[in-house]
């Protein structure tokens, strides 16, 4: 809390009504902060009329197809995004209505024992009667009441930290709201249009296969002697995976019209909270089945512009001599960005305007999509070598012996140094 003075005190509050009116005050600003206290470029003209006003459906299909004018006052990451955003080459639309046996695949997967939709998914007429109320409002668009319902509760993301900004949200969405949504991912790797970079959400990836890809460009890097930075970042484009326009439609109105109520250990509020003005809250909630999909939507978009500009790593195989390229290593929103010399005569200093441009590239890039980097989730290292005659080995420059910085804008607008 802060008072008169404008300092910050903690206060220990156990009344219900207290607690769960900081929760909503919490909740509150994260879900505005796109637009508050720094506009994010889609919440910013010209962009947002585009986007929101009587051309938006016009304007996205341009987008789409790669023929929307892009505005000349955009900073130029924003301008590299909207470039990106048309539909990959392989692409091919598919019809997405929901079948009896994808239902019964959803309730048979989920973990519980006891639900009635899982129960009605034993009966061949039950499953076809939830499978047709489920499938009506993806075809339509149109969002049942039911769905507008949305449940906030915290978690501590640090052991004994009960802080509200300290504190993860869930937001609780209506299982029939979120099944459709792995199609998505699902076409996106049948069409190859996740790139090489991206190894969250799809299948037959794991962490461990994105550890030992960094460690491989790390050993070549080092058996190489090539200077490189390298950026470890944590962030705070579904129609180009294959969604219909009804489906992504029903999805982002949900999360437009949406009541919105929190649990804590006093039980669930009886009074909702939105939006301070008429702009939705923004954002996909954390808990939506929707939004690994995004995140893979999003970043495959900024991967295909970081790999445009030439940033990252290139080299040759050892046994095949062909050549390989690496920029990004992602694991959902957890992200390694480099940018590495082409030989060894490249020190280290003079490597480092290229790292602070391809940083600024993919923190544009987030911060066009309503996004920004969290700086203090973020590290950054610069690797070079010396020559020792001595010994007549190379070895690590120490940080002393080239000094240097990168600044990007934190979730505020403020300028941070990494």
């Amino acid at each position: 809390m802060e008072d008169s003075s404008g300092n910050c005190r903690l206060q220990t509050i156990t009344d219900p009504t207290s607690v769960k009116d900081g929760c909503m005050q919490e909740n509150r600003a994260r879900y505005q902060q796109t637009q508050t206290p720094h506009p994010t470029p889609p919440m910013s003209e010209p962009l947002y009329t585009m986007f929101t006003g009587p051309n938006a459906d016009n304007n996205q299909q341009l987008l789409l197809e790669g023929k929307l004018p892009i505005p000349g006052g955009l900073a130029y990451p924003t301008q590299a995004f909207l470039r990106h955003c048309r539909l990959h080459d392989s692409y091919w639309p598919r019809p997405f209505p929901l079948t009896v046996e994808e239902h019964v695949d959803f309730w048979s997967r989920t973990p519980e024992n006891n639900g009635h939709f899982k129960a009605g998914a034993l009966s061949e007429l039950l499953a076809s009667c939830d499978t047709a109320f489920w499938d009506l409002p993806l075809r339509s668009g149109h969002v049942p009441e039911l769905w507008k319902n949305l449940m906030n509760f915290a978690i501590e993301k640090k052991p004994g930290d009960f802080r509200p900004q300290g504190m993860r949200t869930i937001q609780l969405f209506n299982s029939e709201a979120q099944a459709n949504y792995k199609k998505a991912g699902r076409a996106a790797e049948e069409d190859d249009i996740i790139p090489a970079g991206q190894c969250g959400s799809c299948k037959l990836h794991q962490s461990i296969d994105l550890a030992l890809s960094k460690r491989l460009i790390w050993d070549s890097l080092i058996l190489e002697r090539r200077s490189s930075g390298w950026i470890s970042n944590d962030a705070t484009a579904l129609r180009r995976f294959g969604l219909p326009v009804t489906v992504t439609n029903l999805m982002f109105d949900i999360l437009a019209k949406a009541k919105h109520r929190v649990r804590t250990g006093f039980g669930d509020s009886d009074r909702t909270f939105g939006p301070t003005g008429d702009v939705p809250f923004q954002g996909c909630g954390q808990g939506n089945g929707a939004g690994p999909c995004i995140w893979v939507a999003i970043s495959a978009i900024l991967i295909d512009a970081m790999e445009a500009e030439g940033f990252g790593y290139k080299s040759n195989t050892a046994l095949t001599n062909e050549e390989f390229f690496a920029s990004c290593f992602c694991f959902v929103d957890d992200t390694d960005v480099m940018e590495s010399n082409d030989n060894v005569e490249t020190a280290g200093k003079d490597l480092l305007p290229l790292v602070q441009s391809a940083l600024d590239l993919w923190s544009g890039g987030i911060s066009a999509t309503g996004g920004a980097i969290n700086p203090a989730k973020s590290f950054w290292w610069l690797i070079d070598f010396k020559w020792r005659p001595s010994s007549g080995t190379r070895a690590f420059r120490r940080k002393a012996e080239m000094p240097g910085e990168l600044t990007l804008q934190d979730p505020t607008g403020a300028w941070a140094t990494l």
